[in-house]
């Protein structure tokens, strides 16, 4: 299916390709602004070891009026992605599109400054490397400059998905694996480094927090910028053999 059209002036912002660094901005997304104990100190730990960073939090509320006013041509497939989860894939892409700055899941905790990672226009994480030996990448960290092309890559990558109807069958979860999560942004980061490798910086497993982090040898944890606790709430009804 063909992707949702794109506002005048879109076209060009995929055509700059951004060389600007990252801002020190991070956005984060919750249900509601009332943060459970947990996340408070997760979010605390970001701001604690990155003097001067702008955290700029959304609730399930702030996420439709925020594709109402900046990408109405986005606004139905928000509207028929229904599960909280997936409007939250979409305000992250949206945001840091909008915006620049770092995304973050509220389940993770900053282990050292983030100003290194600031440099470069675009920095994305491996998450594993599939049995075809290609990796896939992690959405639940990730940061680019203001009009990053990286970000309506993967919001055309979820429309097209969305559109094809090809995973309404599954699982809810497999849906949103495949159509707004790790999947979807997993095929846009592959065409775009396919186009321009170096607009965006790939870094190894781990350096951006990966599963049972605390289990992994010395010299990944010594890397890691952060730790993903894997807390998220959509996943309690997975099929064991995703638990697996």
């Amino acid at each position: 299916a063909a992707a949702a059209p794109r506002l005048p002036g879109q076209q060009q912002l995929l055509q700059r390709r951004p060389r600007a660094p990252i801002p020190a901005r991070l956005h984060q997304t919750w249900k509601r602004r009332a943060l459970p104990p947990a996340y408070r100190r997760h979010q605390d730990t970001w701001r604690r070891l990155n003097s001067g960073l702008e955290v700029r939090f959304y609730d399930d509320q702030d996420i439709e009026k925020f594709v109402r006013q900046h990408y109405p041509q986005y606004l139905r497939l928000y509207s028929e992605r229904t599960r909280p989860v997936e409007r939250a894939d979409l305000l992250r892409y949206m945001a840091v599109h909008r915006h620049g700055g770092f995304y973050a899941d509220m389940d993770t905790s900053c282990l050292k400054p983030l100003e290194p990672l600031r440099r470069h226009p675009c920095v994305v994480g491996i998450e594993f490397i599939d049995d075809q030996g290609r990796p896939q990448y992690l959405q639940w960290f990730f940061g680019a400059a203001p009009g990053h092309p990286l970000m309506l890559e993967v919001l055309d990558e979820v429309q097209r998905r969305h559109d094809s109807h090809q995973w309404d069958s599954d699982h809810p979860d497999v849906q949103t694996l495949e159509v707004t999560g790790p999947r979807a942004f997993t095929a846009a980061v592959r065409r775009v480094l396919q186009q321009d490798p170096e607009s965006v910086v790939v870094h190894d497993a781990g350096v951006f927090g990966m599963y049972r982090m605390h289990q992994q040898p010395a010299h990944v944890r010594d890397r890691a910028y952060l730790t993903h606790h894997f807390r998220g709430e959509w996943k309690e009804h997975w099929p064991e053999h995703l638990r697996d």
